[in-house]
């Protein structure tokens, strides 16, 4: 199959998921014998075309990309610049155990005890990942768990927003804020010293910071009101559970669903160990692309129906 990829982002340009997940799933894709060819926006200083890992990547210079593809374009996004990619290799949690010294020292920077419970933010500051309701739903969370710490991880235009509440809220010992970019490998440090992760975002096309954090066995609380993709990988019940669905534009939903967690620790861990078997047994980037080259395939036999 020949297949046309239309992507605001592709390396070396990287924004956030939406790049992650064109990265990773355009090689696979490769690797099952289709041709493909990536079409994405040029800033003006990268090859109009070149030949990446076997894959033709077009970049035509046009004046303003988000005219040519508004569908994947949100205004957050536009604004939140260059730079960022976050991980994406599942099988990277296997670093991990033999860094132990590397997570003691990031929870000792956040003034973490062993005995004190992380929880963990990464994403853009903006209004759609719901990150002003989850500080809002800290007072609530550490009147029954003052053991808790809420680590928030990431850049965007509610910096400032978020300082004044945490000062106004008096949450200072118990929120601390990192407005930075990171390395990819501090940023895999971060998501296994966590204990709890949760994007409690009010609308999300897919939330892969969740599938990562899933991978690395971490229980995890994401908003899945109205439209999310959460929903798709996100178990919030029985046997396969995998974590908790919250109303992101509701601070009280949020504190619920943390508290939840932090009632029962021992639950928490089984449901992030069976978040990374679910990673594992169906998102993996080869699963990914045999998932995707089958829609394509349906869509095709569809339109030959047509002709």
């Amino acid at each position: 199959m020949r297949i046309g990829f239309f992507v605001w982002e592709y390396p070396p340009r990287l924004v956030g998921g939406l790049g992650t997940y064109a990265a990773d799933i355009c090689p696979a894709i490769l690797d099952l014998g289709h041709d493909i060819s990536v079409f994405t926006l040029n800033d003006g200083a990268l090859k109009t075309r070149e030949i990446l890992k076997g894959i033709d990547v077009n970049r035509p210079m046009l004046v303003d990309g988000s005219n040519i593809l508004p569908i994947f374009v949100a205004e957050d996004l536009k604004r939140w610049g260059t730079g960022i990619r976050f991980f994406s290799d599942v099988l990277i949690y296997n670093i991990l155990h033999q860094k132990s010294e590397d997570i003691a020292a990031l929870r000792a920077r956040y003034d973490i005890a062993p005995d004190e419970k992380m929880i963990l933010f990464i994403g853009r500051l903006t209004s759609v990942k719901g990150i002003v309701n989850l500080v809002k739903a800290v007072p609530s969370i550490i009147s029954k768990h003052p053991e808790a710490k809420l680590v928030i991880l990431g850049r965007g235009e509610l910096e400032r927003t978020i300082t004044d509440l945490i000062s106004r809220l008096g949450i200072e010992d118990h929120v601390k804020t990192r407005f930075e970019f990171v390395s990819e490998e501090e940023r895999i440090v971060h998501y296994g010293s966590c204990d709890i992760f949760t994007a409690p975002s009010v609308y999300e096309p897919f939330g892969i910071v969740a599938l990562e954090a899933m991978s690395m066995e971490k229980p995890v609380v994401v908003g899945a009101r109205g439209i999310s993709g959460f929903r798709d990988f996100v178990i919030p019940s029985g046997h396969d559970q995998t974590g908790i669905h919250v109303d992101g534009s509701n601070s009280a939903d949020i504190a619920w669903g943390i508290t939840t967690l932090l009632d029962d620790m021992a639950k928490a861990k089984e449901m992030g160990r069976r978040g990374r078997m679910r990673v594992l047994k169906y998102f993996t980037w080869d699963k990914i692309a045999g998932y995707t080259v089958s829609t394509y395939e349906e869509v095709v036999k569809e339109v030959n129906k047509g002709i």
